[in-house]
This record gives structure tokens, C-alpha cells and sequence, in this order.
């Protein structure tokens, strides 16, 4: 990248946001140099010489980089969650868990968060998950962050946690090699021990774990990690989740379920990369299985299931139509044992996207005392055609009792 300038810094950021290259400029303004060592969650790629490529593999080093560029102002991120919030409303979206408060950034976006409840101005509820390198800094100025109470609808309920990368990047951890390079697993982004350490950290505090897990390896480490926190939380119900769960086998579906945990599957990876599994990454057999939605209800664990925005646009409709139909873009069926039916995929995407954030008591279902968050769709997509779904959009939003979308005059 040195031959597109070596005055203006230049970073390029892959869609997963694993990985971000860095021209020699930018490296410098970062204080990265050949000398500087790895962090302890990803690594600053070298040649055999030794010298840095630019690659910034994994999420300690990007952070690293990213760090150093000059931060966003305050409006521009309460503009940026503002907009969030509206196209949330417009989609029928009553509910977001932020899995990643802190990563574009950092404390300006809990200050935004928190303003905007304070000020009455979040119409749809969030659940914050704060970057665990960030939470740590925030619990030692205020041990009690996760026990605070929802105000104004914004509340942090835990830490987020990487245990693994991308599929698509070669860094997701896997047990067998990788179809398009047999001689690469990926990697796990620490260790089995200092995993459960840090996730102790967060128990301890009474906070919930989100961990971030795509590979097969990645996912029994951190099945593994949740059954030991689990004989040493002191919390009743934790309830700490696995982000994404992409190559989960039933045994880590089984695993989970017995340590009294949950998860939330990216079931969009069907659809956007599920070709590109399937003809480069996993091979047919391991690409079939993934985002194992129907492996999950089978074995009884409690699931949500999102977007993973921005790296898929935030659509509840679209999600539901691929868990249903496991269509990839390219149009093909993938994983026909793994389809949801519609009652199923819905239950995911409202009572169970409730009881991941400990909600299940007041929010997710229509039921006398429970509040009245709830959406209004031109067309009952669970009664239509599943192929007939594409252009039911919500025409109300209710959140609390209150509207925050009325498309139809009600």
C-alpha cells in the first residue's frame, strides 16, 4: 500500500472487520513497528525478514490500529445510533443487543448511549455488551456497571469477548483444516485458561459473557469455558451466550443447554457467505451445518438470531425468510435438515431474543402484564408462503405502549 502514499495514512478494513491492512504511514502514526510485540488477541503480520506487512490480524491488533485514528465526534455518533434507532423502528425492530459497544468508538459510544436514554430519546430498547478490553477499564471506575437498572430503555447487561475469527478470513478455529488450504485451522484468540479467566472477571461482576465463536474449535473451548464458569459463578442464572455459534455440533449444543447458557446464530451467514462455504471454506459436508438452527431447538437451547450489523443490514424479515428457507444468494438450498419452520423461527426472533438478555419476565410475547412492545405487519408471515414474505414490511412499532412507527393510522 506504500504505492498509494506514504504521507496520508491508508487503513482498509475487511466487511468481517477482522482484519484491516495499514499503509507504512498510518502503522507509524499507530506506533506500530517491527519491534512492537503482539498483542495478546491477534498479532501484527510479518515477512520471514521480520518486517511488518500491514496486516492487522484479529481483533487486538485492529483495535490497536484503530485506535490511533482520530476519533469520531460526539454528534456524529449520537447522529450514527440516532439513525440506528430509526431504521430499527421502520423494520419493526423493538428490541437491539449491541454486541459490540465500544469498537468503532470507544467511550464516546456508552456516553451517546446513555445520553440519549437520560434525554428520552432511544424509542427502541438496547442491550449493551461492552468490548471486554473496554469493560474492564469501566468496572474499575464503577464495580457495579452491570448491575444498574434499565433507564430510559438503554442498559448494560455484560462484555464482549472474541474467541475466534472469520471463516471467510481462514482465522475461525477449526478442528479440521480448512478446504481451501489443508494446511490452516485458524486460530483460538486465547487460550482455554486465560478465556475463563477473563470471563470470570465479568461474572464476578455480575455481568454477562458474550463470546464471539465461529469455528468448531472456538465453539467447545468456549461450551467448555461456560460449563467451568458455571460450577464457579456465583450468580444464579448468568446465562452468558455465544455470538454467532456458526459450526456448533450437538454435543456443544448439549454442553451449552447443561451449563444453563444460550446463543445467538448469525443465521445470515447462510445466505451471504453460505456459497462461498460450501464451494471454498468448509466443503459441502461442513457447509450444510452451518448456523445449525435446528440442531439448536432439537437440543433445547435457547437461541436468538440476528444480523450482525453493519456486517449484514439489520432486517428481522430478511432473517427469518433464510432461516426458513436456508437460501443462499446464489439460490441455492443449503442445509435443508436446518431449516426452521415459521412458528420456530419467529419464537427465535422474539421470546427467545428476550430470554438472552434476561427479559422473558415482561418482554417477548402478547400476554396480560407483559409490556406492550409489539409490531404490526401488512401480512401474517407465518400463514404466507414463505416465497410470498419478501415484501411484508412493518406498517407499526410499539415499544412500551408507545408508537414509534404508525404507517397505518392507527
Amino acid at each position: 500500500m506504500g504505492s498509494v502514499s506514504r504521507e496520508v495514512p491508508v487503513i482498509v478494513s475487511h466487511i468481517s472487520g477482522h482484519f484491516v491492512a495499514a499503509n507504512s504511514r498510518a502503522l507509524e502514526l499507530a506506533g506500530i513497528d517491527k519491534d512492537k510485540p503482539d498483542p495478546s488477541d491477534g498479532r501484527f503480520v510479518r515477512d520471514d525478514d521480520g518486517n511488518l506487512t500491514g496486516l492487522m490480524w484479529e481483533m487486538g491488533a485492529v483495535h490497536a490500529l484503530l485506535g490511533a485514528v482520530p476519533q469520531t465526534s460526539a454528534a456524529d455518533v449520537r447522529s450514527a445510533a440516532l439513525y440506528a434507532m430509526e431504521v430499527a423502528a421502520e423494520r419493526g425492530i423493538t428490541s437491539i443487543h449491541d454486541l459490540g459497544v465500544g469498537i468503532m468508538a470507544g467511550d464516546l459510544e456508552l456516553q451517546a448511549w446513555r445520553k440519549l436514554a437520560a434525554e428520552g430519546n432511544l424509542p427502541v430498547r438496547v442491550t449493551g455488551y461492552v468490548r471486554s478490553d473496554l469493560a474492564f477499564q469501566y468496572l474499575d471506575e464503577s464495580p457495579n456497571l452491570f448491575a444498574q437498572p434499565a433507564a430510559g430503555n438503554y442498559r448494560v447487561a455484560g462484555a464482549k469477548f472474541w474467541s475466534d475469527g472469520s471463516i471467510q478470513g481462514l482465522s475461525g478455529a477449526l478442528k479440521e483444516p480448512y478446504s481451501c488450504l489443508d494446511t490452516e485451522c485458524g486460530e483460538l484468540l486465547y487460550s482455554p485458561e486465560e478465556l475463563l479467566e477473563l470471563l470470570q472477571r465479568v461474572d464476578d461482576a455480575g455481568g454477562q459473557c458474550a463470546v464471539h465463536a465461529n469455528g468448531d474449535h472456538a465453539i467447545s473451548t468456549v461450551a467448555d469455558a461456560f460449563t467451568a464458569l458455571r460450577r464457579l459463578s456465583r450468580q444464579p442464572d448468568p446465562r452468558h451466550r455465544v455470538e454467532h455459534l456458526q459450526m456448533a455440533s450437538p454435543e456443544d449444543i448439549s454442553s451449552l443447554v447443561e451449563s444453563g447458557s444460550a446463543a445467538s446464530i448469525f443465521a445470515n451467514h447462510v445466505y451471504y457467505w453460505g456459497d462461498r462455504h460450501r464451494d471454498r471454506f468448509l466443503g459441502a459436508e461442513r457447509a450444510a451445518r452451518i448456523d445449525p438452527t435446528r440442531d439448536a431447538y432439537d437440543g433445547g437451547l435457547h437461541f436468538g438470531m440476528h444480523s450482525d450489523c453493519p456486517i449484514t443490514p439489520m432486517d428481522a424479515l430478511a432473517t427469518f425468510r433464510t432461516a426458513v428457507t436456508r437460501l443462499t444468494s446464489g439460490g441455492s438450498v443449503l442445509g435443508e435438515a436446518q431449516k426452521l419452520d415459521p412458528r420456530t423461527a419467529l419464537h427465535a426472533l422474539t421470546a427467545d431474543s428476550a430470554f438472552l438478555t434476561h427479559d422473558e419476565t415482561h418482554l417477548g410475547t402478547l400476554a396480560t402484564g407483559m409490556d406492550a412492545d409489539l409490531t404490526v405487519l401488512d401480512h401474517d408471515v407465518v400463514g404466507l408462503p414463505i416465497e410470498q414474505t419478501g415484501d411484508v414490511s412493518a406498517v407499526a412499532t410499539v415499544v412500551g405502549g408507545q408508537f414509534v412507527l404508525n404507517r397505518g393510522g392507527f
